[in-house]
């Protein structure tokens, strides 16, 4: 952002911004009249701070009947290093998992101390995430598979050679 720009918008929400989220900051859901109640700002100045919040990703509205809750997108901080559980939430698969990998030498575990703790950098799990190539995986055809073609062409099926 410039600074045309920041200078504008501060002058628009001056510190109406950082007021709302710090009364989302605790994880809670307001309604528009508590954030009014509990920031002490104008429903105009409310609803731009509130428009451009989620603007930015970092408020997000929720309805509930006829009423809309507000709450704070926190993003946790990003890390380095992962113990085992974490990184098995990380990767969202088991424990049991995660061993297997270390044993099979496709992850690489780093030992803290003389306790033995393992640690996973973040960069080592990303790699594990190869993402699928769906353009090799080739279509059932007869003409690809001839196994498919002997059980395909018979008399029972002939009708659906012609659609």
């Amino acid at each position: 952002m410039d600074s045309g720009t920041a200078d504008f918008e501060a002058g628009v929400y001056g510190n109406s911004l950082e007021v709302v989220m710090q009364s989302l900051v605790s994880g809670q859901t307001l309604t528009e009249s508590q954030l009014q109640t509990e920031t002490g700002l104008s429903t105009e100045s409310l609803n731009l701070a509130l428009a451009r919040l989620q603007e930015l990703g970092r408020v997000e509205k929720k309805g509930l009947g006829a009423s809309g809750y507000y709450v704070a997108i926190i993003t946790p901080p990003s890390q380095d290093w992962y113990t085992i559980d974490e990184s098995a939430g990380y990767l969202r698969v088991s424990r049991r998992t995660m061993y297997k990998l270390i044993n099979e030498g496709q992850l690489a575990a780093y030992r803290v101390g003389a306790g033995g703790h393992r640690r996973f950098r973040r960069d080592d799990l990303e790699r594990l995430m190869i993402p699928e190539d769906v353009g090799s995986v080739d279509a059932m055809t007869a003409e690809a598979d001839p196994v498919l073609a002997e059980l395909w062409d018979n008399e029972k099926d002939a009708a659906y050679d012609n659609l």
